[in-house]
């Protein structure tokens, strides 16, 4: 998908209220949409090709009410090993989370700080499993 693409399937017909939301005319908001244009994706895409990392793609999982899966370290250790490290971070987490709901509330930066150890377990779950089936 280009980034023109993106954002109009993000703004998807919604131009005059998105134009308002950013303080920019309807015909900016417009040009972002379409071919040719430079705008603001590409930008970032820009960014992240000249500086490769993550706080970008970190910014916007959680700014979208996501979380962030960071890539697999492929030369990471392949072995079966591994598993009772992740049995343990997965045991961690569940801890953590039983500590936040002790007070039967999960505050903004709890649920912030669960997410991101989240992704990190799950993002090293995932590209273990690949590596394993890959290898």
């Amino acid at each position: 998908m280009k980034s023109n693409e993106a954002i109009r399937a993000q703004i998807n017909g919604q131009t005059k209220q998105v134009a308002a939301d950013l303080d920019k005319s309807e015909s900016t908001v417009f040009k972002y949409q379409q071919t040719g244009e430079p705008n603001p994706l590409e930008i970032v895409l820009g960014i992240i090709k000249s500086q490769p990392g993550s706080a970008i793609a970190q910014l916007v999982a959680v700014e979208s009410g996501g979380f962030f899966i960071p890539s697999f370290n492929p030369n990471a250790s392949q072995d079966y090993a591994i598993l009772p490290e992740m049995i343990q971070r997965i045991a961690d987490v569940m801890a953590e989370m039983g500590k936040s709901l002790e007070d039967g509330i999960i505050t903004a930066q709890e649920a912030t700080t669960i997410k991101a150890v989240l992704g990190d377990l799950v993002g090293t779950v995932i590209g273990y499993l690949d590596c394993v089936v890959k290898g």
